[in-house]
């Protein structure tokens, strides 16, 4: 009895171990060029990300079929990519919960900064003319990626932080949160604990609860950006960040990316050459709540 209890235990302990450090190399989507800020779908079917891979950045997407292979990555249709001209910089993608917006960022002229917030809506198979976002979120200053609440109600993104300009890699991580008619409110910065000083892109996972970013702080790992989780307590309280070991390396990690199923965490790292996309198992004591999907159509 001893024995099989103990057997039972070392496998416990070697399935978590394996899920903490095995990573699974995103093959289909990437390619010799850089491939970045993934976004899955709530029901993790569908990627968007942001590519150099035609000379530009723009977005791409991808299906992921019933066998869980990622088809090949086509230019996200519509009017996005095609907006503005060739020089303008898209990125940062941020699907809605129900997957009928997108939030970006993009250098388009007419701005109110070098570089806004931008969203455009699905119209049928194709996303519509990008509208900024403008004032009080969009600003003279530097916005970029976005990451939009499960409930549409709070966008969550990054400023450049003032007091480190010289820096560029150094950003604020803020929000925004809507009013009683749906008007977005003036941004403010998340709390020190979240914001020490070099920070980098803010991710909300569908539970509407559990945030990560990308951070350099006295333990990460040489010098580089690492992903750090916390959970919203309300009030803008949030518990103490934790720095996530299975999923962090010697390289900069960057863009959480979590489904409402809440298994598996996509993701940008910095391998041999340009950033690409990985996945890993998420261990289950640092897994998101499962948000249930429920689809239904009209009659």
């Amino acid at each position: 009895m001893m024995r099989t209890a103990l057997i039972l235990l070392l496998t416990i302990l070697i399935t978590d171990l394996r899920a903490q450090t095995e990573r699974v190399t995103l093959t289909s989507l990437n390619s010799e060029y850089i491939e970045y800020a993934p976004s899955i779908s709530a029901d993790g079917t569908k990627m968007v990300f942001q590519s150099n891979r035609n000379g530009d950045y723009q977005l791409y997407e991808s299906i992921k079929n019933e066998e869980g292979k990622w088809s090949e990555p086509t230019l996200l249709q519509g009017k996005i990519n095609d907006y503005g001209d060739s020089t303008d910089l898209i990125g940062g993608p941020s699907l809605s919960y129900d997957g009928n917006f997108i939030f970006f960022f993009a250098s388009y002229n007419g701005g109110l900064g070098v570089e806004d917030i931008y969203y455009s809506e699905r119209e049928g198979d194709l996303w519509g003319t990008p509208q900024n976002i403008g004032a009080p979120i969009s600003s003279k200053q530097y916005e970029g990626f976005p990451s939009i609440s499960s409930d549409g109600n709070s966008l969550y993104f990054m400023r450049l932080n003032k007091n480190l300009e010289k820096q560029s890699s150094c950003y604020t991580l803020m929000v925004s949160h809507k009013d009683a008619d749906g008007n977005w409110q003036e941004p403010y910065a998340l709390p020190e604990k979240i914001n020490q000083g070099c920070e980098k892109f803010p991710k909300i996972m569908p539970d509407n609860e559990t945030f990560i970013f990308s951070s350099i702080r006295e333990n990460t790992l040489e010098g580089s950006f690492d992903l750090f989780q916390v959970r919203h307590l309300g009030n803008n309280e949030w518990t103490e960040p934790l720095w996530l070991n299975y999923a962090n390396t010697a390289s900069h990690d960057y863009f959480a990316s979590v489904s409402s199923v809440a298994e598996n965490i996509y993701l940008n790292t910095k391998g041999a050459g340009n950033y690409d996309l990985y996945s890993y198992y998420i261990p289950e004591h640092l897994r998101p709540k499962k948000v249930i999907n429920v689809k239904g159509s009209g009659y």
